[in-house]
């Protein structure tokens, strides 16, 4: 097992999920909700280095799409 790092929060976490989502959705090519979660959205709080991102579609044919692609 390797060792879980935590890290200072990092004030560029938001700005990478902004960023990460917009590139996402436009591979995505459907409409979609994107939620930045766990550790690295909350503000000033220690968090392992790696961003999460929930990506809610918005109807059942843009599900069934984003899943053959």
């Amino acid at each position: 097992m390797r060792p879980i790092t935590l890290v200072e929060y990092d004030p560029q976490w938001p700005v990478l999920f902004e960023s990460r989502s917009k590139a996402i959705r436009l591979l995505l090519g459907h409409p979609a909700a994107f939620h930045h979660i766990g550790s690295t959205a909350i503000a000033g709080l220690c968090a392992k280095p790696k961003l999460d991102i929930d990506a809610v579609l918005v109807s059942e044919e843009a599900r069934l799409e984003a899943r053959s692609a």
